[in-house]
């Protein structure tokens, strides 16, 4: 026997908070694969280096694989306890939540013709801007034009032709954006290499830091990083710093001359693959190396200002 009994307001309230919620997420992630396909393939010189857009996205793809099913599912449950009256098309906590939709949809619309307005004005409506621009206002006026059109239907017909037509959007959609994100980020191993890759380079700029404060105190180099090590208070090199690197990625330094010495290391990754999905290029750049093992000669020396630096030979 089926249950007719009405759901609790709080239940209903729940079912259609957890689906906007879902909703928006899901659209989020879509929009933000969508841009960064756009970014990647419409670029744009006026810009910064885009390269934090693949890295964001792993927030998108983890986004896109718990709420899109999510999302879906809990609208199948509220369409059928709609079928089964057990929510009422009059029911004010379903005309409250839907019309909020409505309403965060309709606002994010009028910032996008806004936004149109005030980038053509600018100089910026690029064919990428455009197209970011038409993404957000194509998922947003399906949003809201499926609200408008489920808010005023009077009966439940045995097909929702609209909810058929809406699904039949959004989990094609969902799918090939999550499989776009997937050729877009770096692997889980690539991300993995490249962390410890930064961590290598992080602690030779810690290196370089102390050897450059070690000269400018002595006029002279260690003959060993063991040196830096035991004085860490004196020379801002503590045991901990050196432990950021495992037994396979080995830091080495070699003393040259009192002002100029060698310092090695080996990376999984060569540094303009890390460049492609790193926004920050300061220790890449600082570092720019091949994958494997790569050494650095540095010549220390004063600045105009007393100041020790270091250049690379």
């Amino acid at each position: 026997m089926t249950n007719s009994k009405p759901l609790h307001s709080a239940v209903t309230a729940f079912l259609y908070l957890l689906s906007l919620v879902t909703l928006g997420f899901t659209a989020f992630a879509i929009g933000d694969i969508l841009f960064s396909l756009i970014t990647k393939y419409v670029p744009d010189p006026l810009l910064d280096n885009t390269a934090w857009a693949y890295r964001d996205l792993k927030f998108s793809i983890a986004s896109l694989i718990i709420t899109a099913p999510l999302f879906v599912v809990l609208a199948n449950y509220i369409q059928k306890y709609i079928k089964s009256e057990r929510i009422s098309l009059e029911s004010q906590v379903r005309k409250w939540l839907s019309f909020l939709t409505i309403f965060i949809a309709s606002c994010i619309i009028i910032g996008v013709l806004i936004g149109i307005i005030v980038n053509y004005l600018d100089g910026n409506l690029t064919l990428r801007m455009f197209l970011e621009l038409l993404v957000v206002l194509a998922i947003s006026t399906m949003i809201l034009l499926y609200n408008i059109f489920d808010i005023r239907r009077q009966d439940v017909p045995k097909k929702n032709i609209l909810r058929i037509v809406f699904n039949s959007v959004v989990i094609p959609l969902a799918i090939i954006s999550l499989i776009i994100a997937f050729f877009l980020v770096e692997s889980p191993t690539q991300a993995r290499s490249r962390r410890i890759d930064e961590k290598t380079m992080n602690t030779m700029s810690q290196i370089k830091s102390g050897l450059e404060t070690y000269y400018y105190n002595d006029k002279n180099l260690p003959n060993d990083l063991a040196t830096l090590k035991n004085q860490g208070d004196k020379y801002y090199i503590y045991a901990e710093d050196f432990n950021t690197i495992d037994k396979d990625h080995v830091i080495s330094y070699e003393r040259l001359e009192a002002n100029r010495y060698t310092i090695c290391a080996d990376f999984l990754l060569s540094s303009e693959q890390i460049k492609e999905v790193t926004y920050d290029t300061y220790l890449t750049e600082m570092f720019p190396h091949n994958a494997g093992n790569n050494c650095f000669t540095y010549e220390l020396k004063a600045d105009p200002n007393g100041y020790t630096i270091s250049e690379r030979k």
